[in-house]
């Protein structure tokens, strides 16, 4: 993935130097970062295009990912020796200091990674997508559409991740980038607010983290059921520019645990009804084009 945006055609032009062409020759070496270090290469190095250094960016990110996650997932030594001979039995589940450096190390990379990602993404993609109608014509075309339009809620599935492989990336590996690019095309927050709520969150966490005998596990639980509060209050407002009826009590505390046990699903289905409502398809490398299917509903046949 790395080297394949900088594969360059073989060059045409002949060369005089044949000293260096039965062993070192360019055109034989796959990869940019080989061709460059070799002596018979005397071709100008071309510069990246936007999409390549976008893929390049996207592709590094997602290594850190995958590397962090290798580190992370090494086994951790049992410190429940080092509450023996206390009666507390909850002790050996005490957040510790090294807890708190390796959540803050974690927190640190994931931010970034994820500012980045965000970055291409709004330069890339929300920057060039077609603007979602207004309420009243999407209700019109639900209405028009589907018969049973107005009685639903969202109309694609809460789990549609094996139909929908872009969206469902960016929606698992870039979420807050996807979820701000949802949000902002609707008109309902900036394209930076979930990712400063993710920062806000973090930093609550930390905090959170310093209370005397807390047990592992609780600051994050906490912050994500105050994102969920947040997001489920988005998600309303989503619904009513979407042309939705309005949910019940019910629908809004599901909301709620979704967006605390699952947002990247949450994500996916709000990413997906923008997407289809405006006629947009997003794209894995940073970009967008117009959608070739019906923007709402299913087409319904007339005959003479």
């Amino acid at each position: 993935i790395l080297l394949r945006p900088f594969e360059q055609p073989n060059p045409t032009q002949t060369t005089t130097h044949t000293s260096h062409t039965s062993c070192r020759d360019s055109s034989r070496v796959p990869g940019f970062f080989l061709r460059s270090f070799l002596p018979s290469s005397r071709t100008p190095t071309p510069r990246m295009s936007r999409p390549q250094r976008a893929q390049l960016l996207l592709s590094a990110a997602i290594l850190a990912c995958l590397l962090f996650t290798a580190t992370a997932s090494e086994e951790v030594p049992d410190r429940s020796s080092e509450g023996a001979g206390t009666a507390d039995p909850w002790a050996k589940y005490e957040i510790k200091q090294r807890d708190r450096d390796f959540t803050n190390a974690k927190d640190t990379i994931q931010l970034t990674i994820l500012a980045v990602v965000a970055f291409l993404y709004q330069r890339g993609v929300s920057q060039h997508r077609e603007p979602l109608p207004s309420t009243a014509v999407l209700k019109e075309r639900r209405a028009v559409g589907d018969g049973e339009a107005s009685s639903k809620d969202f109309g694609s599935p809460i789990c549609g991740c094996c139909q929908l492989t872009p969206t469902c990336a960016w929606s698992f590996l870039g979420w807050s980038a996807r979820m701000g690019d949802t949000l902002s095309a609707a008109g309902v927050t900036n394209f930076w607010a979930p990712w400063a709520l993710f920062v806000v969150a973090r930093i609550l966490a930390l905090l959170i983290g310093y209370i005397p005998h807390l047990i592992g596990g609780i600051p994050t639980f906490s912050v994500d059921a105050m994102q969920g509060v947040v997001c489920a209050y988005w998600r309303q407002q989503l619904r009513s520019r979407l042309g939705m009826p309005p949910a019940g009590a019910a629908q809004i505390f599901c909301d709620w645990l979704l967006y605390t046990w699952a947002p990247w699903c949450v994500t996916l289905q709000e990413a997906e009804e923008v997407d289809r409502a405006s006629g947009n398809e997003v794209l894995c490398m940073c970009s967008v084009r117009p959608r070739s299917e019906p923007l709402v509903g299913a087409p319904r046949a007339v005959m003479d």
